[in-house]
């Protein structure tokens, strides 16, 4: 496994002493392989999977340096700590930690099923190992996780298979997806007991009760053909998630997960439309405030909007393309927020680098 690489004096280019006013902190990492995601495990470590130029992937735990809790910090730096790694010859699609567990779920190309790893709790091992594997009968499927639970998606054609993660074990087919619409899927779950499915190439979409699988309801999209979408909630409050849905367009609706009728809200973001190949994009909620959210994958900066009425961009954070040699078509791979601070959030680009960044407001 390598160590984060970069230079640890103060990157002070033009785009720095032009723009350091505009944050509160901002550390920036550079890696040696080509980053695909990037995700917390907690506030204070990262798992990031990368590929090398033979196509080998690779998942390594970072340590959150310090540096990123002071006051005020500005500051190109190299002191990502590497906790545990591991390589595989599989083509990994999908990495998701089990918060607080210590524990990595991972979806692999042309793979049944799910794959369940340890991540190194102590420093008598740096290697992540697998202790389980589920099998199904979904081939590489996408997952949403909620605690201990899971709920895998391939098609439209195939029934949502609920996973019990502590147990290793498939506990409910649920016949929820409507096989009328060709459509890769995205499942994400709202609570406990409700998730959706985002059907990505029209954007309609599945509210399903977990506890009766008649329980569901079909939410069409009137902006066929605007897609591809992406679709993402609030959090896990039983009362009031919120549930986002994003088109490659800019297009974005937010529904209540109470009232399913009509979305609280309905734009068009002014963003760069993504190039066909691209379907990596992103939007979050602000942990904070549900009339923020960030968008990225559209181009090598990450977006925030207010969106309380007309969207308004709120900040965006151009770090990523602003490193020396960035090539034109680098592309924000994956973004996430601190919850322990206001403004402060993570991304990793296609160019090798992770940066940590609070703005102004």
């Amino acid at each position: 496994m390598d160590e984060a690489i970069g230079d640890e004096e103060i990157y002070e280019n033009d785009w720095i002493l032009d723009t350091i006013l505009k944050y509160k902190k901002l550390n920036m990492y550079e890696l040696d392989k080509t980053i695909h995601f990037m995700e917390l495990t907690d506030h204070s470590s990262m798992c990031v999977l990368c590929s090398n130029s033979k196509g080998s992937y690779e998942i390594s735990e970072f340590t959150l340096p310090d540096i990123i809790y002071s006051e005020n910090s500005i500051k190109n730096a190299s002191d990502l700590k590497l906790k545990c790694g591991m390589f595989s010859t599989d083509i990994i699609t999908q990495m998701k930690p089990i918060q607080k567990e210590h524990k990595l779920v991972l979806s692999k190309k042309e793979i049944s099923g799910i794959s369940l790893y340890n991540l190194a709790m102590d420093k008598q091992t740096d290697e992540i190992t697998k202790y389980s594997h589920i099998t199904c009968e979904l081939v590489n499927p996408s997952f949403s996780l909620f605690e201990r639970k899971a709920i895998l998606v391939s098609n439209s054609t195939d029934p949502a298979i609920l996973v019990d993660l502590e147990e290793s074990k498939s506990i409910l087919s649920l016949n929820c997806c409507n096989s009328s619409i060709q459509s890769v899927l995205q499942p994400v779950f709202i609570n406990n007991n409700q998730f959706v499915v985002c059907y990505n190439n029209c954007g309609s979409l599945i509210i399903q009760d977990v506890r009766q699988d008649d329980c569901n309801q079909f939410i069409p999209n009137p902006y066929v053909g605007k897609g591809p979408w992406t679709v993402n909630t609030s959090g896990n409050s039983i009362n009031n998630a919120k549930v986002i849905l994003l088109s490659s367009c800019g297009f974005v609706f937010v529904f209540d997960s109470r009232k399913w009728s009509e979305p609280l809200y309905k734009n068009k973001l002014p963003l760069n439309q993504l190039p066909k190949f691209e379907t990596n994009y992103t939007v979050n909620f602000s942990p904070r405030d549900t009339n923020i959210i960030s968008v990225s994958g559209f181009d090598s900066n990450v977006h925030v909007y207010d969106i309380s009425n007309n969207p308004r961009e709120v900040f965006v954070h151009e770090g990523h393309g602003n490193v020396e040699g960035c090539e034109s078509n680098t592309v924000v791979t994956s973004h996430s927020w601190f919850g322990h601070e206001e403004n402060y959030l993570i991304s990793s680009a296609k160019n090798k680098t992770i940066q940590c960044w609070q703005y102004e407001t």
